[in-house]
C-alpha cells in the first residue's frame, strides 16, 4: 500500500474483533481511499481483496463478517458476466 488514507483507529482498537479482521478493515480502508471517496463504495472479488490482504479465502469470509456484525463495513454482492464467464463482484462501504 502506497499513499496516505484514514482508517477509523476504533476498529483497530476493537477487542471483540480478530487480528486479521483489524488487518482486514485496514486494507478496505485503503482500498476505499483509493477507489470508493467519490461514490462511498468500491468493489472487488474475492480473489482480488484475497490478493490485496494476503488473507486466505475462507479466514477472509470469517473476517467480512467480524466487520459486517461489529457495523464497520456494508457489503452488498452482484453476479456480472464477463467473457461468458460468471463472477461474484463484492461493493464496499466503511459505515465508521
Amino acid at each position: 500500500m502506497n499513499g496516505k488514507f484514514t482508517c477509523n483507529s476504533s476498529a483497530v482498537t476493537d477487542e471483540k474483533l480478530s487480528r486479521s479482521a483489524k488487518w482486514l478493515y485496514v486494507v478496505i480502508s485503503y482500498l476505499y481511499s483509493q477507489y470508493g471517496f467519490k461514490t462511498g463504495y468500491f468493489y472487488r472479488t474475492n480473489e482480488q481483496l484475497e490478493k490485496d490482504s494476503g488473507i486466505e479465502n475462507r479466514t477472509l469470509k470469517k473476517c467480512k463478517k467480524e466487520l459486517i456484525d461489529a457495523g464497520y463495513i456494508k457489503v452488498w454482492h452482484h453476479n456480472t458476466n464477463e467473457n461468458t464467464k460468471n463472477i461474484r463482484v463484492c461493493f464496499y462501504s466503511i459505515l465508521k
